[in-house]
């Protein structure tokens, strides 16, 4: 086993910064061939996003407008301060769910404060718990690509059933996206 060699944080060296980051991220996302950039554009959304001035502050406005979408932005502001609590259950949502329907918009979405979770309000501002924002997501790439599927131990099995209706097996990990990144890798899945 290597020794690991400890160093007082001000001797690490430079900090170099790198904005570009984001924009790489989303043209890797545009080169998916499920997604319909024509078809989201076409669609003429409006979207409410509360990204709970987190780390999807950014990302999450700026996939939305270059897909051609409206976004109408709540606790965008990248700060870290939560104005409300950051788990995206539907208790905390209840200012998204009220924006949705002030600014009539055809969805809501809000992502916990590392962005690595999603949930959904319906146009009538009546939130979706993000287990069935999971389940939709599958459902929507198994249909357009036959596959795996791997999820985290704390998954409820929503997902699994709608892999199941779709004639997929899915694959359990342990908590945490490195788990579920070797899972994805370990067995070819489609999505994770």
């Amino acid at each position: 086993m290597d020794k690991i060699s400890f160093k007082d944080y001000r001797n690490l060296g430079p900090l170099k910064a790198d904005h570009s980051w984001i924009d790489k991220h989303i043209r890797q996302i545009f080169k998916l061939r499920i997604i319909n950039r024509n078809k989201i554009k076409q669609a003429n959304l409006k979207v409410v996003v509360d990204a709970i001035n987190g780390a999807g502050s950014i990302a999450l406005p700026s996939l939305l407008e270059k897909l051609g979408v409206e976004v109408i932005r709540l606790n965008c502001e990248s700060s870290g301060d939560f104005v409300h609590l950051p788990e995206p259950t539907p208790v905390n949502l209840q200012m998204l769910s009220a924006a949705v329907k002030r600014f009539k918009a055809d969805i809501g979405m809000a992502c916990d404060p590392d962005a690595d979770r999603l949930a959904l309000i319906d146009n009538t501002g009546r939130p979706l718990s993000e287990e069935l924002t999971l389940a939709l997501a599958v459902k929507f790439v198994l249909a357009k690509q036959k596959g795996k599927v791997v999820v985290n131990l704390s998954t409820s099995r929503v997902t699994e059933t709608t892999a199941g209706e779709m004639g997929e097996k899915t694959f359990y990990t342990p908590v945490g996206e490195a788990n579920v990144i070797e899972g994805i890798r370990k067995h070819k899945a489609v999505i994770g």
